[in-house]
């Protein structure tokens, strides 16, 4: 009996300390994929902000849904350019969204996009545009 005590104990001793060295981890590799835009989902908010685009070339009304196209745009752009290391395609939509915002009359907001494309994408060729 004292054996398999002594057993059940140190199975969930070695589990415990799996799970705190292992666990966090493992949390951080699937919450950095599961945050991560794939492939397909990049080129449907491209062909989104792309689309916004041409509406405010062609100086055409904005509709309430395109305003929450541009709102969804705006929110996933931002939560994958909040890192260190992000993917250069984004600059091309930050650079659009901050020329919709501009010229939507949205000042401030149009500023910050423009500044987080010179301080996210430096070497981007936007950039000279932005400023």
């Amino acid at each position: 009996m004292r054996s398999f005590i002594k057993s059940t104990i140190l199975v969930l001793i070695i589990l415990v300390v799996s799970v705190i060295f292992i666990s966090p981890q493992a949390f951080a590799v699937k919450k950095s994929k599961k945050n991560a835009m794939t492939p397909e989902e990049l080129d449907k908010l491209t062909v989104s902000v792309n689309r916004l685009v041409k509406k405010v070339y062609s100086s055409s009304l904005f509709a309430p849904s395109d305003n929450d196209a541009l709102f969804e745009a705006k929110m996933k752009v931002d939560t994958e350019i909040q890192g260190d290391s992000v993917d250069p395609a984004f600059a091309n939509l930050v650079y659009k969204i901050a020329f919709i915002l501009k010229e939507r009359e949205f000042k401030d907001d149009a500023i910050e996009y423009y500044r987080t494309l010179m301080d996210k994408f430096p070497d981007s060729p936007y950039v000279a545009k932005a400023t």
